[in-house]
């Protein structure tokens, strides 16, 4: 089961965010945003850099590797191709209609 949330407790006030997974997942749901829902595997990492002024760690988000971090997050992203260099980064059929 996949955490979405972590709620902490502040004093009296509780505070609601994001898992650091699921933050990816929203910048990488940014990212495919503006290159029409689609990206080549090898550029991903480049294009996160361009746009968010940071290089993508996935040992950061608790994954070996790129690839494993993206499947962390099938509700957004969807990988299709057989090998890396074929392998395109989409989102999935319920963001399709966003673009």
């Amino acid at each position: 089961m996949t955490v979405l949330l972590q709620v902490m407790a502040v004093s009296c006030e509780a505070i609601v965010k994001l898992c650091p997974v699921q933050m990816f997942a929203r910048d990488a749901r940014s990212l495919l945003m503006q290159h029409h829902g689609q990206l080549a595997l090898a550029r991903f990492e480049y294009m996160y850099l361009q746009q968010f002024h940071v290089s993508l760690s996935p040992a950061a988000y608790g994954h070996p590797n790129l690839i494993s971090l993206l499947l962390a997050v099938p509700h957004v992203i969807a990988l299709r191709g057989k090998n890396y260099r074929q392998q395109i980064v989409s989102l999935t059929p319920r963001f399709q209609g966003d673009i």
